[in-house]
């Protein structure tokens, strides 16, 4: 990108029919071609008046286009769109399957969705996409990525006037959004903010234009031709909104609502939370639970904007993760291990489980982040330690070890960390040595590494909530996060209901008979996805248990055109239920709305349990294909380890590709076992 735009030689103004405009840079190429007509989207692109064809005097005459080899043939412009090149095969579109209409059978039943519709003032803004590049200033690029939102907020105060108030939208590495262009066509500028080791950093930042990359061998022009490079412009508000209301999503629809998941990222960094994905954790010990091990339950909070029947809605829900316990790194240490004495302390495990950690070191109480441990211990490891001798302004350097630095020259003596490692904070040449006691972790650091069984049990433990607790949590989090007051939402004209969104449900009953199937019966195939992972939960209104068994819904929070409902078959006896979303994306057989939810409903009581091998009398949460896929996956990972796969396997029967990890064969079954649900 950066050589493109180096050769770059003209700017020029791109024209939409309905009036928004784009930057658009035009290219020369050794064989002279340069700029041509284009179509952004479904839009057609008009240039104005000043910006004649080819960028070139309107005297001069065209220059001719380059020779076409014997075996191409051209294809006209207008009709790219509608071709594809010759000789081409093109893909099937595959596309979920639209609602055949809406299930009306059930006991009907009012409830809550975790969803907050979201009202979109009427806008002709567009947003506007920079590329981030952040440097220093020997021109090497800066890789940390916590950074990257310090520079951008000391940006905005510095630069405040020749960026014109313009709030930003930060996805906290490469991308920036903004409503509406920058006032600059250079937006290069300095930033300086402290740092730990030398006292200050300066850091160069550019902001380049996005650009989409149109070439003319996309409609079938010789690859020596001509290419584009086109300013990205987003078009938001209302228009891309209601195109993913209607369910027309559009790579510009998906894309706006992207850029709404960045600001609410954003607006919870601003609040100084541990951002996870989607999910925000505030520092708030209300919200931590102890798991052991050194390691804390952290609850937060999931949110991102949907288009639904009823239109935009921000969903909201709780969302929980694991942190390592805030506080003296030393018992961190006795708690992550197990031990009762620092004495007892495995310092190689140490090294592990503290390195890429933040501490603060006292006195200064500034923040650091663990490289790893000294080599020697703290009465034991030197460094050399610049000093001034006399009067005279010569420094001397002398070798001190880390005890006696912090006894002589900041008055601290060490109670018992004299004998243990120091903790190691700097670089490679320029090391920073702390005693460990004078150590603390800071809050809100994420703990990546697997739970022991017991850790996993505590956390589903204490995270349970019940429907009533849960609505609660999410309503308090609503009121902190106090989203209509962040600047970038109220640019796009956007404003959030404080309620949750009352829904129509329906309550199936349980299935009485098996259906027997025609002799004459022929095999059609029905593709249903099951989804477990997401973030929508219902409450009944004027109740605080879960919603009873057989609750289907299938309007109001569901896609806009897609076949898809929500369905709760079980009986939540604890926590709040989730339901499975499923998603209906080809369909042979041709269900209607009702006849799909109670099939799916009925395959909910057809499971057989694995302890008494009988069939459940009650409904589970998921159907019971799902389940059996579940344990045969179960079974069969008993049978083979792919951690211990080899190229020796490969080699004996498995199957590979070039490139690809070898995949040894499945295990044979024996005859007897093979028709059989074995793995039950």
């Amino acid at each position: 990108m950066e050589q493109v735009l180096e050769e770059a030689t003209r700017t020029a103004v791109l024209e939409f029919e309905d009036g928004g405009n784009a930057a658009a840079l035009v290219l020369e190429f050794e064989d002279g071609g340069n700029d041509g007509a284009l179509l952004l989207g479904e839009k057609a692109v008009v240039l104005r008046e000043s910006f004649c064809p080819l960028m070139m005097d309107p005297h001069d005459e065209l220059p001719p286009p380059p020779p076409l080899p014997p075996n191409v043939v051209p294809i006209k412009a207008e009709d790219a769109a509608k071709e594809s090149p010759p000789n081409k095969p093109t893909k099937p579109t595959r596309l979920p399957i639209a609602r055949p209409g809406l299930g009306k059978k059930g006991q009907p039943i009012q409830l809550l969705a975790n969803h907050f519709k979201v009202s979109v003032k009427s806008s002709d803004d567009f947003f506007h996409h920079y590329y981030v590049k952040l440097k220093y200033e020997d021109d090497q690029p800066v890789e940390g990525k916590v950074i990257g939102r310090k520079v951008i907020d000391k940006l905005q105060h510095t630069y405040c006037s020749e960026l014109s108030n313009k709030d930003f939208a930060y996805d906290g590495e490469k991308s920036l959004f903004t409503v509406g262009a920058l006032p600059q066509v250079n937006n290069e500028f300095t930033v300086v903010l402290e740092d730990i080791g030398t006292g200050k950093l300066v850091l160069l930042l550019d902001l380049f234009p996005c650009y989409l990359y149109l070439s003319n061998t996309m409609i079938g022009v010789p690859h020596n031709s001509i290419s584009y490079l086109v300013a990205g412009v987003l078009p938001m508000g209302v228009p891309v909104v209601l195109e993913a209301i209607r369910g027309q999503e559009s790579e510009n629809s998906l894309e706006a609502l992207r850029v709404l998941d960045i600001i609410l990222r954003q607006h919870s960094a601003k609040q100084g939370c541990l951002l996870v994905r989607q999910s925000s954790f505030h520092n708030n010990p209300a919200s931590f639970v102890d798991l052991g091990g050194g390691v804390m339950g952290c609850r937060g909070f999931h949110s991102s904007f949907r288009g639904t029947q009823s239109g935009l809605s921000l969903n909201v829900d709780v969302s929980t993760t694991m942190i390592v316990k805030p506080g003296p790194v030393i018992d961190f240490l006795l708690a992550n291990q197990n031990v009762d004495h620092p004495d007892r302390i495995d310092w190689q495990k140490a090294k592990r489980a503290l390195k890429n950690l933040r501490i603060k070191a006292a006195p200064g109480n500034s923040e650091f982040k663990v490289v790893g441990l000294s080599d020697r211990k703290c009465i034991e490891q030197t460094f050399p330690w610049r000093q001034r001798n006399g009067n005279n302004g010569d420094i001397n350097t002398v070798e001190i070890t880390v005890s006696d630095y912090f006894l002589r020259h900041k008055g601290i003596e060490l109670r018992y960390s004299g004998n243990f490692p120091c903790i190691h904070a700097g670089r490679s040449k320029r090391p920073t040595y702390f005693p460990v006691e004078l150590c603390t972790l800071v809050p809100l650091q994420r703990y990546t590494k697997a739970l022991s069984t017991l850790q996993r049990s505590s956390l589903v433990e204490k995270s349970r909530q019940k429907p009533q607790e849960r609505m609660s949590t999410l309503n308090d989090a609503l009121k902190r996060s106090n989203y209509d007051s962040d600047p970038m939402l109220m640019a796009c004209g956007i404003s959030i209901a404080p309620k949750f969104t009352q829904i129509e449900g329906r309550v199936l009953q349980a299935p009485k008979a098996c259906k027997f199937l025609d002799e004459k019966w022929e095999p059609k195939f029905t593709v249903i996805v099951a989804q477990k992972n997401h973030h929508t939960r219902f409450f009944q209104t004027g109740s605080p248990e879960n919603v009873p068994p057989g609750t289907v819904v299938d309007k109001q929070v569901c896609h806009p055109k897609n076949f898809d409902f929500y369905m709760c078959a079980h009986a939540g006896m604890i926590g709040t239920s989730r339901p499975t979303h499923y998603h209906d994306l080809h369909d042979e057989i041709g269900f209607t709305a009702d006849a799909l939810e109670e099939f799916v409903h009925s395959l909910s009581y057809v499971y057989v349990d694995d302890k008494w091998y009988q069939r459940s009398t009650t409904a589970i949460s998921i159907v019971a294909p799902i389940s059996y896929a579940h344990l045969a996956a179960a079974q069969v990972g008993t049978f083979m380890k792919f951690e211990d796969m080899s190229d020796a396997s490969s080699s004996q029967g498995g199957h590979t590709s070039v490139g690809s990890v070898p995949v040894p064969e499945l295990p044979r079954l024996h005859e007897n076992v093979r028709s059989t649900m074995f793995f039950c």
